[in-house]
């Protein structure tokens, strides 16, 4: 097997309560055409990066596949059996420095036999390491929601990490079309949210900031992460409100994600701003080097 272009996939399914975990070649698996994970979107999903064969995070991705299975009316996912379907995945890819793990789990399909299915794929990971030295520019856009929409709008799913990312898909590309590499979403009142696969975190002095998770956006585990070690690198971690206007005036800015770890952002909306190198490599080795599952 070649590590660069070819894959693991780790099958589950479960009828009767009884779950049964196969390996099957990734190219040839097939799904019903009816499932609801391919026709609507309705299923849940996590990627967790592998680091030289250590999971990142682990226990938080699968806290949080849980978190989006109820949101969704889903029965949550049993801890052990994915811990160990994730494992036995890996283990079945050759050694290699950076690995991308998608864990999905689906509904039963009605008027079907109530299986329910999961998988897990395992796939060499992007290689992030050039942004991570270079950094980003983002363009910032409306979500189209009030940053009370999650309370006042629970069924629309906001927090919840679900395979329906035709949205945040289309984000990307408008800022792609606006020059810039990455988008960051904003209530309609121009209020920080998120990156459409990405959480934002901000210095301004010795504050690290981020948005609360109660504005209506999916709880970062690389964001927990980087906010469970702040305190040692002389940071004090705040969740609060951040308007867009605030944004210039920032010390730096990250956008992070599990396999991209910390991005520094350079540009928003087509003008230059601060960086700060040093922070950034202190953030990225702990990322990279010191959390552990």
């Amino acid at each position: 097997m070649n590590s660069l272009t070819d894959a693991v996939l780790a099958v589950l399914s479960s009828t009767d309560g009884e779950w049964v975990v196969r390996f099957t070649d990734s190219r040839s698996a097939a799904l019903p055409v009816t499932d609801l994970a391919v026709t609507r979107g309705d299923a849940v999903f996590e990627t967790i990066a592998f680091f030289d064969g250590r999971p990142q995070a682990l226990e938080k991705h699968l806290k949080r596949l849980a978190s989006s299975a109820r949101k969704l009316d889903m029965a949550e996912p049993e801890r052990d059996l994915w811990t160990s379907a994730i494992l036995a995945a890996v283990a079945e890819h050759p050694p290699w420095p950076e690995l991308s793990v998608k864990v999905v789990l689906t509904r039963p399909q009605a008027g079907e036999d109530g299986t329910v299915y999961g998988w897990v794929h395992v796939e060499a990971a992007a290689d992030h390491s050039k942004r991570r030295n270079t950094g980003v520019s983002i363009a910032t856009m409306s979500r189209g929601v009030t940053r009370a929409a999650a309370s006042e709008a629970p069924w629309l799913l906001m927090g919840a990490k679900t395979l329906s990312y035709a949205l945040n898909m289309a984000a990307t590309r408008e800022a792609h079309r606006r020059g810039a590499d990455e988008a960051l979403f904003l209530s309609v009142e121009g209020f920080v949210m998120e990156g459409p696969i990405s959480s934002v975190v901000m210095r301004r002095g010795n504050d690290l900031l981020t948005p609360d998770p109660g504005i209506g956006i999916l709880e970062g585990t690389t964001q927990q992460d980087v906010f469970a070690h702040a305190p040692s690198l002389g940071l004090k971690p705040l969740y609060v409100e951040i308007h867009k206007d605030e944004l210039p005036a920032m010390d730096a800015v990250w956008m992070l994600g599990s396999g991209s770890l910390a991005l520094p952002v350079y540009r928003i909306d087509g003008t230059d701003v601060s960086t700060d190198p040093e922070m950034t490599g202190r953030l990225n080795h702990h990322l990279r080097f010191g959390r552990r599952a």
